[in-house]
């Protein structure tokens, strides 16, 4: 196990080894720190300030990055895979394709995020703040979102399949193309939700609200949705629910769907 003790200063980061597997650096000040291909994977790195640092294809599997700040860092092609990092700071970040499998990041910040074809399946995402990032085309297959604020981030074309979203914040968030197979959607608001060609066959409603959802007609899997509890809808400027299958409607209750149905 390797630690760090003295001040890390430019000169010192410039010098670190490339490995340095199972390092502690809890605390430290590793800001604007190029560190390419760094094997840091099981690391200390506790509430470490990395903002602005190049990760790019870093391996941090199993490290402890808690409370850590990456804010605008490049993290793209890196390896996060088991890494905890609860409470992290990720805002802006370039996490293009990285690895998130299994990874820890409740109540994490990554608003304005990017994160394309990153892998997440099986990440723990509870209470994460991923408002206004960009995901499109992720794996996030078992994902927990639960209690997450997506607002107006992009998941089009991603992959939620068994994804748990109970009470997750869906406004304004673009779901286009993205296959919702099987995921737990109670307690969830989806608010001018962009459902367009997305995969709903299978999903869990139960409690849910959804209003002046945009192509919510033209969505996939409707008529196999499983419904628990009754569910609130407002379908907006869609003509009175034109186009939705009747199965679905009659989800809502008769009392509701016929009034969606009325002009």
């Amino acid at each position: 196990m390797i630690e760090i003790r003295h001040l890390l200063t430019d000169e010192t980061i410039a010098r670190l080894d490339p490995a340095l597997p199972g390092a502690r650096l809890a605390g430290r000040c590793l800001r604007y720190a190029r560190l390419p291909g760094v094997d840091l994977a099981g690391a200390d790195l506790h509430g470490v300030d990395l903002c602005m640092a190049d990760l790019t294809g870093a391996n941090l599997r199993g490290a402890d990055l808690t409370a850590a700040d990456l804010s605008g860092s490049n993290l793209t092609d890196a390896d996060f895979e088991g890494a905890v990092l609860t409470d992290a700071r990720l805002l802006a970040v370039n996490a293009a394709r990285t690895r998130f499998e299994g990874a820890d990041l409740r109540r994490a910040s990554l608003g304005m995020a990017r994160v394309a074809g990153a892998r997440l399946a099986d990440a723990r995402l509870e209470r994460a703040d991923l408002s206004h990032a960009s995901l499109t085309d992720s794996d996030l297959t078992g994902t927990d979102l639960n209690s997450a604020d997506l607002g107006f981030s992009n998941f089009s074309g991603c992959v939620l399949r068994c994804a748990s979203l109970v009470g997750a914040v869906l406004t304004d968030t673009r779901l286009r193309g993205a296959d919702l197979g099987g995921a737990e959607l109670s307690l969830a608001l989806l608010h001018g939700t962009d459902l367009r060609d997305a995969n709903l066959a299978d999903a869990f409603l139960s409690r849910t609200v959804l209003v002046a959802c945009a192509g919510l007609e033209a969505a996939k899997g409707l008529a196999e949705i499983r419904w628990g509890a009754p569910s609130s809808i407002d379908v907006g400027g869609a003509e009175g629910g034109a186009g939705l299958p009747e199965a679905f409607l009659e989800a809502f209750g008769p009392a509701r769907a016929a009034s969606i149905a009325s002009p």
